[in-house]
């Protein structure tokens, strides 16, 4: 999954076509109970010093959890680890970092999934 320039969410297969068909919906698959990949909204968003980001995945696996400036560098690591099927929530604080837009991205397997964040004064 990746994030457009209005926020939205696409996919684009291993051959590279996009495939809109494939956009992830957050609120179907929280109302779904089966533990899929997802990355769900941040709360809160806009974020003043912390936010909770919260994912799910389908199996034990890696999971790669980190949160970029605008241009591109990685601010924060808050998970390089395998972890457990189900429901995962992380903090992230925002410490010391100017106000602006920030993508939060999983991966998992073979999967990835992006969202932005909007860090306010």
């Amino acid at each position: 999954m990746h994030l457009d320039w209005l926020g939205n969410l696409y996919a684009v297969s291993d051959d590279g076509i996009y495939r809109w068909d494939q956009v992830l919906d957050a609120d179907a698959e929280r109302s779904s109970g089966a533990a899929e990949f997802a990355l769900l909204e941040n709360y809160p968003n806009p974020v003043r010093a912390a936010t909770t980001i919260t994912f799910t995945l389908p199996a034990r696996m890696h999971a790669t959890l980190r949160v970029y400036n605008a241009l591109g560098a990685v601010v924060a690591t808050l998970s390089d680890a395998e972890l457990q099927a189900g429901a995962h929530s992380m903090e992230w604080s925002r410490g010391t970092l100017p106000a602006g837009l920030y993508i939060v991205q999983l991966r998992a397997g073979k999967q990835s999934a992006c969202r932005s964040i909007v860090v306010a004064r």
